[in-house]
């Protein structure tokens, strides 16, 4: 519609060098038996390359993959379900398959969890995944979500008032993108894809992750954005400050709702953006790497 490209797609294998991501085709069947594999997945509207990276590489290098992979995936028109089975197939075509023996841990951010934890919990990915890395992940959804689409709304009728061509088609593009929100629809506090995955249960085999951001209310920064949610979303601000711990997207609660409960869990002064900066890994760095190594 806005005439830019969307960005590469589907499962790649990685390599960082001088601060770069630089992505390879995966070969089908090209992931040996008694690999230890790592894969990177991103969240909504993003990419892998900072994630990648700020935790992949060096989490490559502390634990010993054998392999670094990532999953990029268009996030805002495609459902969370419909993401993971295509993750689903990708890692069955390169050779991560059950009964191979092959280890494959998960590390992700905000939506990236949601999708692997449908692969894990919906599509039977639990025969091939050993641990999830869960940072940011919107496990009971985000309240950003359904304002987000309320404003698509909002924004339609407003344009829809005025006279002209313009507002016309603005207000037809407009409920236009929230009709194809597939992604944004599944962040939904609610929403019947969550509600499906709050109904099952991971496999004990399987250990799960988390990191969750309370931003620190004294730094700037973090009170100019909690104005701003005031003013432009405010059914999203309030439910934000009725939960004061949270990243400014997801609450600590909502990223810890699982079950069974966590394996491990880790809370940092920081926002959404925030989780891999050197900063916050060296919080959590050797706890994450000594629980990976089990």
């Amino acid at each position: 519609v806005t005439g830019q490209g969307l960005p590469d797609v589907g499962l790649r294998r990685a390599s960082v060098a001088d601060g770069v991501v630089r992505y390879e085709t995966i070969d089908d069947g090209s992931i040996a038996p008694g690999s230890r594999v790592l894969l990177c997945m991103h969240g909504i509207t993003d990419d892998t390359r900072w994630i990648t990276r700020d935790l992949g590489a060096p989490l490559q290098s502390a634990v010993g993959y054998d392999h670094l992979l990532t999953f990029d995936y268009e996030s805002f028109g495609t459902g969370i379900r419909d993401n993971a089975s295509m993750l689903w197939a990708a890692l069955h075509d390169a050779g991560i398959q059950p009964g191979r023996n092959i280890r494959l841990d998960i590390v992700t951010h905000s939506m990236g969890g949601l999708v692997a934890r449908a692969l894990i919990e919906l599509d039977k990915g639990g025969d091939l995944v050993h641990a999830l890395v869960m940072a940011g992940t919107p496990n009971a959804g985000s309240p950003l979500a359904s304002a987000a689409r309320f404003g698509l709304w909002l924004g339609s009728l407003g344009l829809g008032l005025w006279p002209g061509y313009f507002s016309k088609v603005a207000a037809w593009a407009l409920t236009w993108v929230d009709g194809q929100a597939n992604g944004l629809k599944d962040l939904q506090p609610g929403a019947d894809f969550l509600e499906a995955l709050n109904r099952s249960r991971r496999p004990a085999s399987v250990g799960y992750f988390a990191l969750a951001g309370n931003a620190p209310t004294a730094d700037p920064q973090t009170a100019q954005a909690m104005r701003l949610l005031e003013q432009m979303l405010e059914g999203a601000a309030d439910a934000l400050l009725r939960d004061p711990a949270n990243d400014l997207v997801v609450t600590v609660s909502s990223t810890r709702e699982v079950k069974p409960a966590l394996d491990g869990f880790v809370q940092l002064d920081c926002n959404h953006s925030g989780y891999f900066s050197e900063a916050m890994r060296n919080q959590y760095m050797d706890e994450l790497v000594q629980w990976l190594k089990r």
